[in-house]
Formats: structure tokens, sequence, C-alpha cells
């Protein structure tokens, strides 16, 4: 349910359903961005070695997360049935309230709308 003025929020909103979801249309990605997502990837991968717990490398690796910018519908195949968490796709910033509405209910807000306007979110449980 939408609960904030969408003219202070930004984002493309063309698209999106009443709990603020979209499509992610992950055939729409440019080479650009999927280059822009390798170094993004790569810097992170980085501190990850570094940082991270095994069970976090394992599971980047588990969801295939690797050289192109991941497909929702793919990552989700493999997600859900481990976690009961899902990914899904919002149009930029949403309100605080639909956010945390969402995790409550188990998705997790990523970009997936715009290929112009790469914003992602990840949330844990409440």
């Amino acid at each position: 349910m939408n609960t904030a003025p969408i003219a202070n929020l930004r984002g493309d909103y063309a698209e999106m359903a009443p709990d603020w979801t979209v499509p992610q249309h992950a055939d729409l990605y440019s080479d650009e961005e999927h280059t822009v997502w390798r170094v993004l990837r790569d810097r992170q991968s980085t501190l990850a070695e570094r940082y991270a717990c095994p069970e976090f490398l394992r599971g980047l690796e588990t969801l295939g997360i690797g050289e192109t910018i991941p497909d929702f519908a793919i990552v989700n195949a493999l997600l859900e049935p481990l976690t009961g968490w899902r990914i899904v796709g919002v149009p930029g910033l949403i309100p605080d309230a639909a956010f945390l509405r969402s995790s409550r209910q188990s998705p997790l807000p990523g970009d997936g709308l715009d290929p112009h306007a790469r914003r992602a979110g990840l949330s844990g449980r409440a």
C-alpha cells in the first residue's frame, strides 16, 4: 500500500505495484551496467574475502553471484527454498514503512526497475 507522495521520492515509479515492487527487466541491463557491476563486485569481494565469514562467501557462490548483474528470478529460485526469502525490485527510494513492512513479509527489496536508476537495498528480518 502506497503511504508517501511519490513526488518526494527519486526513481521511476511508472510500473510500481501497490506494494512498491516493480519488475526487474534483467534483459535490459547494458554492457556498461554489467561492467559497473563487476567493478563494484570485485571491490566488495576483496573486502569480503578479508572480513566476511565463510558462510557469507559460500552464500554468494551458491546464489551464483558473479560477472553479471544477478537476475532476481534465478537468484530467487535458489534463495527462497533455502531461506524463505526472495529479492524483489523496487523503483528507487521507498518509504521507510514500506521497506520495513516488506522485511516482515520476507522479500528483500532490491534494485529491479529502471536500469538507469541503480540503487540496491537488502533488509533483514524484523
